[in-house]
């Protein structure tokens, strides 16, 4: 019996959804969605996901659920959406939005904005800007 692994391809960009492990980490849990070296868009799902952007100037959807997102290198924007969230910059000129819920925000290194929206956000460490006036 022979296994396949299947890629979902979107139009804008690659996230790759199988039942296979990752090698990609975030903060030490194993991806579910994991973009490419270059710029892709990757949308979670309406679960539980974890997202790592890898390489390039990514935009990153978490959508609802309590997603744990890293966008790597690169200057990513990166939308938590509604549920809490635990979101990392990493190398780069980044844009966090934490929306809805308790969240968590890093930017990592570079020049970062984070926004946390509504609820309890813990805002990260480092160099970043904080606009505590987001809606």
């Amino acid at each position: 019996m022979k296994r396949l692994l299947v890629a979902v391809i979107a139009a804008a960009g690659i996230a790759l959804e199988t039942g296979v492990a990752y090698a990609q980490e975030c903060l030490g849990s194993q991806a579910t969605i994991v973009g490419t070296e270059g710029n892709d868009i990757l949308t979670g799902t309406s679960g539980d996901d974890v997202i790592v952007g890898l390489g390039g100037n990514d935009l990153i959807k978490g959508m609802s659920g309590s997603d744990l997102i890293c966008g790597s290198d690169g200057d990513d924007v990166i939308d938590g959406g509604p549920g809490n969230d635990v979101i990392y910059g990493g190398a780069g000129d980044d844009l966090l939005k934490g929306q809805e819920g308790d969240d968590s925000l890093d930017g990592g290194d570079g020049d970062d904005l984070l926004e946390g929206g509504s609820g309890n956000d813990l805002i990260g460490e480092g160099e970043e800007d904080v606009d505590s006036d987001a809606s």
